[in-house]
């Protein structure tokens, strides 16, 4: 690791703890100062872990869905619950056809609750502004044992979101639902990298038709992020970020989740669908049942 990277992370653990301890809030431009330099903050503990649980619960009802569906189709045998960290490793063979993000699925309370988590609303309006809209797509992702499908290869987030959003600020919160290490596949970042502006992207690439940074970062810029449940990992749109194989017995469960400021110029075309933004603080509440039909009756 490099110093400055190790810097990074000293400072993004101060400002969580300074959110944490001070009796009066972290000045914003502290915090946004970090996120223009490195162009993410990890912050250890931000979350009690216990606030995963509903997560946890909502994603081991959908598992039980899955299994039921494929035992009545003939494809797995009948068995017992497994624990969350191999849930859904019998079911390997056939998980490809239930896809990547699991968003739709598990447009649940879980989610919607771990939006407005106020540790991590404190930060994102010191980043954003005191309004805080949340986005449209967040992900679930199963990274099963040996699975090429959520390897996701070197990319930036606004190769995703279209060329209009280069300007902006749109962040995405990572949090891993399990111990994220270099062995079941937690993520690469390129601290800085943001600074270097939009990059030309490949598409269609690996199982899972990622789309892939064209060129290979330099080997001695990355910077690898093990994770532990409650650290949560602040991304801009423009770094550089990738995630590694599973070569574990367990599944690395993780979500990840963004947000803007509805004042960032292209909020329009973050909309994806959703009738009206997904205003998360400082404004008129969306609430859960509102935001849940919005994905059950999305075109």
């Amino acid at each position: 690791m490099t110093t400055d990277a190790a810097t990074a992370i000293e400072s993004a653990t101060a400002i969580k703890t300074a959110i944490a301890t001070s009796p009066s809030p972290i000045r914003p431009e502290d915090l946004r100062a970090a996120f223009a330099r490195d162009g993410y903050l990890l912050l250890r503990g931000l979350l009690e872990p216990s606030r995963l649980d509903p997560l946890r619960a909502a994603i081991n009802g959908r598992v039980a869905e899955i299994r039921r569906e494929l035992e009545a189709e003939g494809l797995v045998p009948s068995g017992p619950a497994m624990p969350f960290a191999r849930n859904l490793v019998p079911l390997t063979a056939h998980i490809g056809r239930y896809g990547r993000g699991w968003t739709a699925e598990l447009a649940s309370e879980a989610v919607y609750d771990l939006h407005h988590a106020p540790e991590l609303l404190t930060v994102l309006q010191a980043m954003l502004g005191d309004q805080v809209c949340g986005h449209l797509q967040f992900n679930l992702r199963p990274k099963l044992p040996g699975q090429e499908l959520t390897t996701v290869p070197w990319h930036q987030d606004t190769a995703y979101y279209g060329p209009q959003t280069v300007a902006d600020t749109i962040i995405t919160a990572w949090l891993p639902l399990v111990s994220a290490t270099a062995d079941n596949g937690c993520l690469q970042i390129i601290p800085g990298s943001h600074h270097d502006g939009a990059m030309e992207h490949d598409a269609g690439i690996g199982e899972g038709r990622f789309l892939q940074i064209r060129g290979w970062p330099d080997p001695a810029r990355v910077l690898t992020l093990e994770m532990a449940p409650g650290d949560v990992l602040l991304m801009h749109n423009l770094l550089w970020h990738c995630s590694q194989p599973n070569r574990t017995e367990d599944i690395r469960w993780s979500i990840d989740m963004r947000f803007y400021a509805p004042s960032t110029p292209n909020a329009g075309s973050l909309l994806w669908g959703f009738p009206r933004p997904w205003l998360l603080c400082s404004g008129p509440v969306v609430p859960a049942a509102e935001w849940m039909s919005w994905y059950r009756h999305r075109n």
